[in-house]
């Protein structure tokens, strides 16, 4: 369970912040399908993994203002790098998904910019 601890503070404090439009963790206990993801835990104690994603809701300077203070966590091209990279998924990247579930502050509206995070 290396990654899990890390990821869910990380998602915890997300949660918390007025500027983050949604964030995507099933270890939080506020995310719709919690349950179905304890279900699927091999052990109680496996934990959810350390990846997680979230939106900002800010235009694109603001998604560069937030990375250029980032001090710990390394912007990175992939999820692959061997520290704890941030992904910054556009609205124009080939890897962007439609998020199916966004926080009631978004509605129904599909959010075009998304963070991924893997930590270590």
């Amino acid at each position: 369970m290396p990654y899990d601890p890390s990821a869910l503070a990380i998602d915890k404090h997300l949660e918390s912040l007025d500027v983050v439009r949604f964030v995507e963790y099933p270890g939080l206990e506020s995310h719709p399908h919690h349950e179905v993801a304890v279900s699927q835990l091999v052990r109680p104690d496996s934990g959810f993994g350390g990846v997680l994603s979230f939106g900002l809701d800010t235009d694109h300077d603001g998604h560069n203002r937030f990375v250029s203070k980032l001090n710990v966590i390394t912007s990175a091209v992939s999820l692959s790098h061997d520290e704890s990279p941030i992904v910054f998924l556009g609205e124009d990247d080939e890897r962007q998904y439609l998020c199916t579930r966004l926080s009631s502050t978004a509605a129904s509206s599909v959010w075009p910019w998304v963070w991924r995070i893997r930590t270590i």
